[in-house]
């Protein structure tokens, strides 16, 4: 298949989502103009969790993604930090590297 062309699933996938995206809207908006509601009302108890509990959640939450983060940079440090450990490392050097590899040269004659 050349390069440019786009593949026959890939376009009937755009095509159904773009078709479903506005018939899903179009009931919304018939819904809407006729004064009926969007979605109907089902009636639910509520939470057993007040706003501290949730507050208490979240900060757990933030305290464990800072300790993983943190994990990280003590077990592979060289993947953040450049040599000498203080410096951010350069994507584009790294990029570059990883290109370099791929390019013939004048040894390699699998080209």
């Amino acid at each position: 298949m050349p390069e440019g062309e786009v593949q026959p699933v890939v376009e009937w996938i755009a095509a159904t989502l773009v078709t479903g995206f506005f018939a899903v809207w179009t009931t919304v908006l018939f819904r809407w103009r006729m004064g009926l509601p969007i979605v109907r009302y089902e009636p639910r108890r509520r939470v057993p969790w007040r706003a501290i509990d949730l507050a208490g959640v979240v900060c757990i939450y933030a305290l464990l993604t800072s300790v993983v983060v943190g994990a990280m940079l003590l077990i592979v440090p060289e993947t953040v930090a450049g040599s000498d450990g203080g410096e951010q490392a350069d994507p584009s050097a790294a990029a570059a590297d990883s290109e370099r590899k791929y390019l013939p040269g004048p040894t390699d004659h699998s080209v």
